[in-house]
C-alpha cells in the first residue's frame, strides 16, 4: 500500500479501503477485457467504428398456396429470390431477380409482383 495512500484515508482505515480498490480495479479490468473479447468474437475489429448497416437479408413477400404450401420473396443484398416452402421439399422458384427500385411511394402496393403471378399459375384476372 502506497504511503500516500495512507495519507489520504488515515492510519485505521487504509488497509479496508486498499482491499476495496483493488478489488474494484481487477473487477473493472476484467470486464473491460470481457467486452474487448466479445467484441472481437462477433467478427468485429477492436478499431472499427459502429455503423448502421441495413440488414443483407429479408423476407418481402410471403403467399400462402393451399394449406401447407407458401411461396416466399427473399432479399439477399440486391438479389431477390423466390422459394416454395412446405410439403415434401423446397424449391427454389427463381433465384438472382433484381428487386425493385424502392421509392416514396410503391406503384404496386395492391398487386402481387410479377414473378409471383407467374409462378403461382394465378397470371393476371380477366374482367367481363
Amino acid at each position: 500500500m502506497p504511503n500516500w495512500f495512507a495519507e489520504l484515508a488515515g492510519e485505521t482505515f487504509a488497509p479496508l479501503l486498499w482491499v476495496v480498490f483493488v478489488a474494484a480495479s481487477v473487477c473493472a479490468l476484467a470486464v473491460v477485457v470481457l467486452l474487448l473479447a466479445r467484441r472481437t468474437q462477433a467478427g468485429g475489429s477492436l478499431l472499427s467504428v459502429a455503423r448502421v448497416q441495413r440488414p443483407r437479408l429479408a423476407v418481402v413477400e410471403t403467399i400462402g398456396i393451399g394449406e401447407r404450401r407458401r411461396l416466399v420473396l427473399v432479399r439477399h443484398d440486391d438479389k431477390e429470390h423466390l422459394l416454395m416452402l412446405g410439403g415434401h421439399t423446397d424449391l427454389v422458384v427463381a433465384s438472382g431477380l433484381s428487386g425493385p427500385e424502392r421509392s416514396g411511394a410503391d406503384e404496386t402496393a395492391g398487386s402481387p409482383a410479377p414473378a409471383l403471378q407467374g409462378a403461382t399459375g394465378m397470371g393476371t384476372a380477366r374482367t367481363a
